[in-house]
C-alpha cells in the first residue's frame, strides 16, 4: 500500500455535511483553503485539481512540500523504516485462530490501545466498552494463559457508573470549561494516524501516493483556484513553494486560454522562520492571557509564536485584499 499520508477523501464527507448548515446561516460563502506542508498538498492542491468545477475562491499554501519520503525525512531508509518495522512486528509471527494479534503485543498494538482508552475517557468521559476491554485482554495475555480469559470481559455496571461519574465526567467538565476538549480531540486525531503510518512502512511503503510527478502534472493542467497565496519561510529546507508557484502560473495560462475573462491571482511571500513556524502557536485563550500578563511582545518571545503571528497577519492582509 502506498504511503498513508493521503487521506483527504475522508474529509470530503465532513465538508459536505457542514457546508449546507453554514450556507443556511450565512448565505453563500466563498471556499478558502488554508493548509500547511503535506496539508497544503493533500487538502487543497489535490482537492482543487480533482474537482476543478467545484467553486474554490482561494487557497493559502504554507510551507508547501511534496518531496519524496527519502528526501523529506532524513535517514528514512537507513533508520526510520527499520525502526518502524521493529515497532510493527513481534517475535511471534503467527496469528491465532480467532484472528487476534499474537502475544506479545507490538508497539503499534499498544499505541492503538492507549489511543482508544484515551479517546473514550478524555473525549467521551466513558470507561471503554466491554468489547474493547476483551480485545485488550486477548492482545496482552500470553498464549498459555489465553484459556483463562472468559468469553466476555465486562465491568459491573455500578462500578462503571461510579468511575464515570466520580472521575471521568469531572475531568470532561474541566476540559470543556477550559476549552481544551477540542484540542485534545484534534491531538488524538493526529496521533491516530501514526500507528497506520508505521504499519504501512513496515509492509513496504516507501513513498507518497500519488507521486510528486503526478501531483505536479495535475497542478499544471487543472488547478483552478482564483487566488493562491504561497507562504515560504527563509529557514525551511523542505519548502517547495517556488516550484509550486511556477506550476500554478503555467496552470493559470492554460485556464485563461479556456476562460479569457477569468483572472487568476498567484502570490508568494517569504517570512522569517522554518518549516514548523506556523504550527508553533498556543491556543488563542492561552496567548491572550499571556499577553495580558507579560505584554504582547514578551508573550510572543517567551511562547515562541512571533512567526505564527506574522503568518496570521499575512493571511489577514491577503484575505482583505481579495475581499474574502
Amino acid at each position: 500500500m502506498p504511503f498513508g499520508y493521503i487521506h483527504f477523501f475522508s474529509l470530503l464527507p465532513r465538508f459536505e455535511n457542514i457546508a449546507p448548515s453554514l450556507a443556511s446561516q450565512y448565505g453563500a460563502l466563498p471556499v478558502v483553503g488554508v493548509g500547511h506542508s503535506c496539508g497544503a498538498l493533500e487538502l487543497h492542491v489535490l482537492i482543487t485539481t480533482l474537482f476543478p468545477d467545484t467553486p474554490r475562491a482561494a487557497n493559502a499554501l504554507l510551507s508547501y512540500n511534496n518531496k519524496s519520503a527519502k528526501d523529506a525525512v532524513p535517514a528514512f531508509d537507513a533508520v526510520v523504516a527499520p525502526f518502524f518495522i521493529s515497532l510493527a512486528t513481534t517475535t511471534n509471527s503467527t496469528i491465532s485462530s480467532d484472528g487476534y494479534s499474537p502475544f506479545p503485543p507490538t508497539s503499534v498494538d499498544i499505541m492503538n490501545i492507549a489511543l482508544g482508552v484515551g479517546r473514550e475517557a478524555l473525549i467521551k468521559g466513558e470507561v471503554p466498552s466491554d468489547e474493547f476491554l476483551h480485545s485488550i485482554a486477548r492482545k496482552t495475555t500470553p498464549e498459555f494463559l489465553s484459556s483463562l480469559i472468559p468469553d466476555t470481559v465486562s465491568i459491573d455496571p455500578k462500578i462503571r457508573q461510579t468511575i464515570e461519574e466520580s472521575l471521568l465526567q469531572p475531568i470532561l467538565s474541566i476540559n470543556s470549561e477550559s476549552g481544551t476538549t477540542a484540542y485534545l480531540e484534534q491531538g488524538l486525531d493526529i496521533l491516530q494516524q501514526i500507528p497506520s503510518l508505521i504499519v504501512e512502512v513496515a509492509e513496504g511503503a516507501r513513498d507518497f501516493n500519488p507521486p510528486p510527478s503526478s501531483v505536479q502534472a495535475a497542478a499544471r493542467r487543472v488547478y483552478r483556484a482564483r487566488r493562491t497565496l504561497l507562504i515560504q519561510y527563509d529557514g525551511d529546507i523542505l519548502d517547495e513553494s517556488e516550484l509550486m508557484e511556477s506550476l500554478l502560473r503555467e496552470s493559470s495560462v492554460i485556464s485563461r486560454m479556456k476562460r479569457p475573462m477569468v483572472d487568476f491571482d498567484i502570490q508568494r511571500t517569504v517570512l522569517s522562520g522554518n518549516h514548523a513556524t506556523p504550527c508553533l502557536a498556543p491556543p488563542l485563550d492561552v496567548a491572550t492571557r499571556a499577553e495580558d500578563l507579560l505584554g504582547e511582545e514578551n508573550s510572543k518571545d517567551r511562547l515562541f509564536y512571533s512567526g505564527a503571528d506574522e503568518t496570521v497577519e499575512e493571511l489577514v492582509r491577503w484575505l482583505e485584499e481579495g475581499q474574502l
